[in-house]
């Protein structure tokens, strides 16, 4: 054996070892074709790898000396020739090459066949994928020449072209040898080439080399199989072929599994089969051919002898039609012209009926807008009539009132109200407190010993110094006196009075009524009289108008407090088995005295009859507040206990003295100027029943707005939600807590006042059990809001602001997490921080899928390291099959900047984002998981990380997300609510980056049935413990899925609005815009309401029932009872 290697080979080893680029060794073997060998020569020679050499083994031929010598140059790593005197055989010379090969990855290429001049470089840019074997498409192509030509003309008959299966490669090779390139050490690992086989050399080769390595498909061209008349291919070695085949099948018997058995089976079965179809197939086409043939015959003579017959005839017949076509054309030529004259006709006769029907237009619009007059005067006229008829039907009752032997008249049990204007200021502006209602006023007679009473609500903070009123007169001049008086509801406002001779009233104008002292903010019950009128003569009337009222609330238009049908009240009331006593706990202290016998009045009227209430007075200043408790307590010996303090010692002690006398089973706090629905007690009895184990129960609550005398600011709160509970005090009111246990944690803590009920909650719920939490869908409470009110302004305890962050860092320090309270910027509200001391951050593993868009994933993969204060992280990017050359580079400019903390799996073909995210984790080495999409980019914090794996790491909490922004600063995900659209939504889209969301959920952490995979933080062992991303959810709602399992198991999901990202949405996948996306969405949907929909798709538990579940933006839903509409009136 002879070797020859180029001279310079020392140099282009130094070269090798000084690039990163493998060099890949091409084997090729040959004998006695040196003109097919220079063709494969010159393949290897055009190669675009960087890093190529070739070894030649002539086994037993002719000297190719002369052949390779011009290759050693041409090539870059040049060419080794090794020539056997004798021939060893194809295995021998292809270990050979394999020996003597300086390549780390080794290809093959027999001298008749020839490689794509980008083969090798296309192979080579996966070897850094962790792959032992990678080949590629090989077209098999027959040579038209049989001889070597200048014109090597071919026809390509095909491609070998399928992805690897290893099974199926035990039934047939289909992989060429020329298709691949594997590692060196691999081949000789595996045993190289079995001596034993003469033929099949290669299958038997590929078959163990590829058993237990990682293989590669790449669909790209990579060589050509070439045909020529002594190729294998052509079939002249068939029985030495079938020899080696049964050889092969002997040697790796033990490998077949019964799959590939199975497959083996049905492939013979299925070659039988059509080869018996092929033969009949055959045998029937050539007898129909035959046959054919024998009809064709048959028909041929039959038809020269009909040609012959009537050849003659048919020569006449010709000059007759031709005589007769000259006549029909002539015919032709008459009727045409005889058509074309009628259409001149009819296309004159047309225009004439369309400059009619233009004329004919014309007046009917004309009369049109005349009947558009008409009824729109007859509609005036009509409306101007309803209005009149209605004055008139009004002043005739009102006539009838007036007159009637009743010495008082209640306008209010009418529903009406004087037209009233005031003077306020010293300005004296006119302001039009009462104006007319739908344009419907009338005249009531005033007359004497009658007094007319109704309320009047003065709201402007300025004090009124006249009343206004429209007058009617019946006589020139009237000598009767009108006397006005207003009496305050309110103690604090003083009684104010007016007088007015009767000859100052002019009809139909208002007439000023001079008060004798200031008429200061509040409400009022008036009343008007008159004397010196004689019934007749001088007599006055006061114009009056409906005294309707706007339905909804001022802040909340859409909300109107529905009262409770007295019959749902019976069968609630029926239906209970166990009758709970409560204990109501009213602290009090200088209280309104009206706001007081209200609120007492609340409880008193309950529809549920077990209650005392438990009133402890803190030593009022008022005289008057001590007389009322005592009063009530008078009426209601058995029911109400006061307690009444002589020195004021702040709202925690007073409390507690309300709890000392308390001997009911549960506990209810009210405070003193609130109000107690009739149906608060009742519907608490009804949640034990069904709920017997709850010791917590806190319903939905409204405010009454005492300026605008409506209900509004509804609060439809979640269920029970520890983390909001630390935001704010969610429990609110009405909030129904366990008697004993509030002893058993020493009731209400001094030195918290303000805050001493946010304060009990936190300690009662501290380890208790979830399911004796209880919330009640339902407005049960109604704060009253005043200008002295915390409902009204919580500015105005500032106490009690301070003491809520007390109690919820006081709460914090006993949870002992390290949790660090501080209030949200401009706000009440609290954000809650869990630091994670930089000796203790668990490995975080950040998956990013991805396909190309290296524009989108450049500035995502920036942010991640540019806003990072968080050191323990690894980047895995998962990508599906990139084939953009700016992505290969984006992923070694950032290989190569963060080193071991980015990783990149190649996962190609059909985009499914379950699958994906899944391996990702997989080969993920963090205990925390993050999964990110490629579109989005980091805002704020620099410790975003940080804020998030310290709620990821809580033992209770699942999925934590973040607040998502559109490019416009919107939002584009507050967390995701159950329900929406039929499955899920995002909630509060489109909201400003300001804006504080319901009830300040975009502003401090939240609970929330889920949170969007475009950035989900979750455990491992949560991961593994629900068992990943369901696969069969390949696109859309795989997320939402995740977060419902994560749920189901019992953890917490939440949404941090302090850490901000951009999500360019949909900007890497695409929208669900074609008919096959739209199909596989409808699929996905029908999945998730199959597994959900009687659970969290039925029942959000952080999204209240009364809220809109087509939009999720915390609009009152319109089949709730507390909907109205915006523009909605009532007659109170």
């Amino acid at each position: 054996m002879t070797t020859h290697n180029n001279d310079n080979k020392a140099h282009k080893t130094q070269k090798q070892a000084a690039t990163e680029t493998p060099l890949i060794s091409v084997i090729i073997r040959t004998k006695n074709r040196p003109h097919l060998l220079q063709d494969a020569l010159n393949s290897v020679a055009e190669q675009t790898h960087p890093t190529v050499e070739a070894v030649i083994i002539n086994d037993g031929g002719q000297n190719v000396e002369a052949v390779v010598e011009p290759f050693q140059s041409k090539i870059i790593q040049g060419a080794q020739l090794i020539q056997f005197p004798q021939s060893q055989g194809r295995s021998q010379a292809a270990n050979a090459g394999i020996n003597a090969a300086r390549g780390d990855w080794i290809a093959f290429l027999d001298d008749d066949d020839t490689l794509e001049a980008d083969a090798l470089a296309h192979l080579a840019q996966f070897i850094s994928w962790d792959k032992d074997f990678i080949y590629g498409q090989v077209a098999a192509i027959k040579m038209l020449s049989a001889e070597m030509t200048e014109d090597k003309t071919y026809q390509e008959l095909g491609r070998f072209a399928e992805n690897y299966d290893g099974d199926r490669l035990l039934l047939s090779n289909y992989i060429p040898i020329c298709a691949y390139i594997c590692r060196r050490d691999q081949a000789l690992v595996c045993g190289g080439f079995d001596a034993e086989f003469e033929l099949l050399e290669d299958w038997d080769f590929l078959v163990r080399l590829t058993a237990k390595a990682s293989v590669y498909y790449t669909p790209h061209l990579i060589a050509y199989y070439r045909i020529w008349g002594e190729s294998y291919i052509n079939k002249k070695k068939q029985p030495l072929e079938q020899g080696y085949r049964l050889k092969f099948f002997q040697k790796h018997l033990k490998r077949f599994s019964p799959e590939a058995l199975a497959y083996a089976s049905a492939a013979f079965i299925a070659w039988k089969d059509e080869t018996i179809d092929k033969l009949h197939e055959n045998n029937n086409k050539i007898q129909c051919q035959f046959q054919e043939h024998l009809n064709a015959t048959q028909q041929a003579l039959e038809t020269c002898e009909q040609a012959r017959q009537h050849c003659q005839e048919n020569l006449e017949e010709h000059v007759q039609l031709a005589q007769q076509q000259q006549h029909e054309l002539n015919l032709k030529n008459a009727e045409q012209e005889k058509q074309q004259a009628q259409q001149e006709a009819q296309e004159k006769q047309q225009q004439q009926q369309q400059q009619q029907q233009q004329q004919q237009q014309q007046q009917q619009i004309a009369q049109l807008e005349a009947q558009l007059h008409h009824h729109a005067a007859v509609s005036a006229q009509s409306n101007k009539t309803w209005q009149n008829r209605s004055n008139e039907l009004l002043t005739r009752s009102a006539l009838h009132t007036a007159f009637s032997p009743a010495q008082s008249l209640n306008l209010a049990e009418y529903g009406w109200i004087p037209l009233t204007r005031c003077l306020a200021g010293h300005d004296s502006k006119i302001i039009e407190t009462t104006p007319a209602y739908a344009e419907i006023e009338f005249p009531l007679p005033l007359v004497e010993h009658k007094t007319l009473s109704w309320e009047l609500h003065w709201t402007d903070t300025t004090p009124a110094n006249a009343l206004l009123f429209k007058f009617a007169t019946y006589q020139r001049d009237n000598h009767c006196t009108l006397h006005l008086r207003l009496k305050p509801r309110e103690t604090s406002n003083k009684t104010v009075s007016a007088s007015l001779q009767g000859i100052q009233a002019k009809d139909f104008y208002y007439a000023v009524f001079n008060l004798d002292g200031p008429l200061e903010k509040g409400l009022y019950d008036c009343e008007l009289s008159v004397e010196n009128t004689d019934n007749n003569n001088q007599l006055l009337g006061l114009w009056l108008t409906s005294n309707h009222q706007r339905q909804g609330g001022i802040s909340v238009p859409n909300y109107h407090y529905a009262e409770p049908q007295a019959t749902d009240l019976q069968a609630i009331w029926d239906k209970l088995e166990i009758h709970p006593h409560f204990s109501i706990l009213m602290p009090c202290y200088n209280p309104t005295p009206v706001h007081l016998r209200a609120c007492i009045d609340s409880v008193i009227n309950q529809r549920y009859p077990y209650w005392e209430l438990c009133i402890a007075d803190d030593a009022s200043t008022n005289p008057e507040i001590c007389e009322i408790l005592q009063t009530y307590q008078n009426d209601y010996p058995e029911q109400i206990k006061v307690v009444c303090k002589a020195e004021n010692e702040h709202i925690s002690a007073t409390t507690n003295a309300a709890l000392e006398v308390a001997n009911g089973d549960f506990v209810a706090l009210l405070d003193h100027d609130d109000l107690l629905t009739t149906d608060a007690l009742l519907e608490a009895a009804k949640t034990l029943n069904t709920h017997p184990q709850a010791e917590l129960i806190y319903s939905d609550e409204d405010k009454w707005d005492e300026d605008k005398g409506c209900y509004d600011e509804p609060y439809f709160k979640p269920d029970w939600a520890p983390e909001i509970l630390k935001a704010q005090m969610v429990i609110g009111h009405l909030g129904v807590y366990q008697t004993q246990r509030v002893r058993d944690i020493g009731g209400f803590r001094l030195g918290v006042e303000g805050s001493q009920d946010w304060d009990l909650a936190l300690r009662f719920t501290e380890n208790l059990n979830p399911e004796k939490i209880q919330h009640i869908a339902k407005i049960l409470y109604h704060w009253r809001k005043h200008d002295a009110s915390t409902a009204g302004n919580i500015n105005q305890k500032n106490y009690a602001i301070k003491a809520g962050l007390r109690v919820v860092q006081e709460a914090l320090d006993r949870e002992d997490e390290n949790g660090q309270a501080e209030f949200v910027p401009y706000s009440t509200r609290i954000m809650v921080h869990y630091p994670v001391p930089e000796a203790q951050q668990p490995m975080v593993s950040i998956i990013i899928p991805n396909k190309d868009k290296s524009e989108l994933l450049q500035p995502c993969l920036e942010s991640i390291t540019r806003n990072n204060r968080y050191a323990n992280w690894e980047v895995i990017i998962v990508d599906n099959g990139s084939t953009e050359k700016a992505t290969f580079k984006l992923y070694r400019k950032h290989q190569k900047r963060l080193g071991q903390q980015l990783r990149i799996l190649h996962e190609p073909g059909t985009f499914n984002f379950s699958y994906l995210v899944n391996q990702g984790v997989a080969k993920a080495k963090g205990e925390m998981i993050l999964l990110l999409n490629n579109d989005t980019e980091i805002i704020s914090p620099s410790n975003w990380l940080e804020e998030m794996v310290g709620y990821a790491q809580r033992k209770d909490v699942g999925c934590v997300g973040c607040k998502l922004l559109y490019e416009d600063d919107t939002v584009q995900h507050g967390g995701i609510i159950a329900g929406i659209g039929g499955v899920a939504g995002h909630s509060h889209l489109f909201h400003t980056l300001q804006d504080s969301g319901y009830m300040g959920r975009l502003h401090f952490v939240a609970n929330c049935a889920g949170v969007t995979a475009a950035c989900l933080m979750v455990k491992r062992s949560l991961w593994d413990e629900v068992n990943g991303f369901d696969e069969n959810l390949a696109v859309a709602f795989n997320d939402v899925d995740f977060n419902f399992k994560v749920m189901d198991a019992g953890y917490r999901n939440l949404v941090l609005p302090q850490v901000l990202f951009y999500h360019y949405e949909s900007k890497s996948r695409g929208l669900e815009d074609t008919p096959k996306k739209q199909q596989r969405f409808a699929l996905e949907t029908q999945m998730m309401q199959l597994r959900w929909k009687s659970t969290y798709i039925k029942h959000d538990p952080y999204y209240n029932p009364h809220l809109n579940k087509s939009f999720g933006d915390f609009s009152i839903d319109k089949d709730s009872v507390y909907y109205c509409q915006d523009n909605a009136e009532i007659l109170p």
